[in-house]
């Protein structure tokens, strides 16, 4: 990181996520439907992490070409198997607040656990089919990268809306 060259793309990279991200929080904020889908949210988020993932991976022609080929499909699967997990876990807590029988709350709470199992798999299938078009070491840093990107995330928007805040 010390080389001028890393740094100066680490900055292009920083200063490109907080002109996605701001918008970002802006448009979640001043959403009234916590549960509304938020799809041009998602792509800035998807945007930000390719970009990262070119980075850290250091991904270079062909293979930039050859792994998103793939990486793009299976993340696709993954949203799709959150949104069911997503609406599974609605129409449960809906039914719990609704009070309905027994036996419906247990339908609903047997679709939810299938959709988490379901989730699950897309993900482990879009972590192992990537890994055959890795190196090693790049396997190891997207592993990484996957694990804390949500986290990495969180703190750049919260370390943004502090600073709008403090205006």
């Amino acid at each position: 990181m010390n080389n001028p060259i890393n740094l100066l793309r680490f900055g292009i990279l920083a200063a490109v996520v907080v002109i996605l991200l701001v918008p970002a929080v802006e448009l979640r904020a001043s959403e009234d439907d916590e549960d509304e889908p938020h799809d041009r949210v998602r792509q800035r988020i998807e945007d930000v992490r390719k970009m990262k993932l070119i980075d850290i991976l250091d991904l270079r022609g062909e293979q930039v070409e050859k792994f998103f080929g793939s990486y793009n499909t299976l993340q696709r699967a993954v949203f799709d198997a959150k949104d069911a997990v997503n609406n599974a876990s609605r129409t449960l807590h809906e039914a719990l607040q609704d009070k309905v029988s027994d036996a419906d709350v247990q339908a609903k709470t047997t679709a939810l656990l299938s959709a988490m199992k379901a989730f699950d798999a897309a993900v482990e299938k879009r972590n192992t089919t990537v890994q055959s078009l890795l190196s090693t070491t790049q396997y190891a840093k997207y592993v990484l990268f996957e694990a804390r990107f949500v986290d990495e995330l969180s703190k750049m928007i919260m370390k943004r809306a502090r600073r709008l805040r403090d205006r």
